[in-house]
């Protein structure tokens, strides 16, 4: 079994990372890091792939490469990095067409990747990535499992809802979004360390993935952005309890009589 897991470097600290003057972040303001979610992700690729093959994949200039080795320390088989200057400012729909042109390459069972980033926290990808390549896609889950089934392979996946939990099965391939609760990321091993920092990251462009350049322009530009304001609240005395249970039973006609003493 191939599993892709997608992983994207992001600032450490998007609040204080300034914006551009063309409304884009100033990533090279602040360290970045791999996304929070994503090394959830990249866990439950490696648990799932057992003897397959885990391939790491990210997109984003030459810094990104750093979130690929975390996810080779994490027990991710390969790396391939989408490095493009057509790619600077891409939106959400030019990214997903970009990963679904790299999931096409890689020709994975599972796709795998966090069901938001921790930078823009749109959450849109993992469903826009999965309606491109025509497969199922399954948000916010938190455990998955791989049964064999005639004609074919099933994707057994645990959701949290708003009520609890609930199970869903897909057929292969798909695309999960992975959330917080779906494991403990595993301890860094000797041969994983090494492989980290030896193996030797694959380069693609977009012109490689068959993109053409108008298919690179964004839609979607960011035309303001400001800071939210703190919302100023009022300062509430809590009321006594055992007033308020005397009042209402009052109001419904029972005598109170106060206790010997008090």
């Amino acid at each position: 079994m191939r599993v892709l897991v997608l992983v994207k470097d992001v600032p450490a600290d998007p609040a204080s990372t300034p914006y551009r003057p063309d409304g884009r972040l100033d990533r090279a303001a602040n360290r970045s890091v791999m996304s929070g979610v994503d090394g959830f992700a990249v866990t439950e690729a490696v648990r799932l792939a057992d003897t397959g093959e885990v391939v790491a994949a990210t997109m984003g200039p030459a810094a990104a490469r750093t979130t690929l080795r975390d996810a080779l320390l994490l027990g991710a088989d390969r790396a391939v990095h989408v490095d493009d200057p057509a790619l600077a400012g891409a939106d959400a729909l030019v990214t997903a067409r970009v990963l679904a042109g790299l999931v096409r390459r890689v020709e994975p069972d599972l796709v795998l990747l966090g069901r938001e980033s921790s930078d823009a926290r749109m959450g849109v990808l993992p469903a826009m990535l999965a309606e491109m390549l025509g497969w199922p896609v399954l948000i916010g889950v938190d455990g998955l499992a791989v049964g064999a089934a005639e004609p074919l392979p099933v994707l057994r996946a645990r959701r949290r809802t708003s009520r609890g939990a609930a199970t869903v099965l897909t057929t292969l391939p798909a695309v999960a979004a992975i959330g917080e609760y779906a494991n403990t990321p595993r301890e860094v091993a000797v041969d994983d360390a090494r492989r980290a920092f030896t193996a030797s990251v694959e380069h693609v462009t977009a012109a490689e993935l068959g993109l053409r350049l108008d298919e690179l322009v964004p839609t979607m530009r960011v035309v303001d952005v400001t800071a939210v304001q703190p919302v100023a609240r009022a300062a509430v005395r809590p009321a006594d309890p055992v007033a308020a249970i005397l009042e209402v039973l009052e109001r419904a006609g029972a005598r109170v009589q106060p206790a010997v003493g008090a």
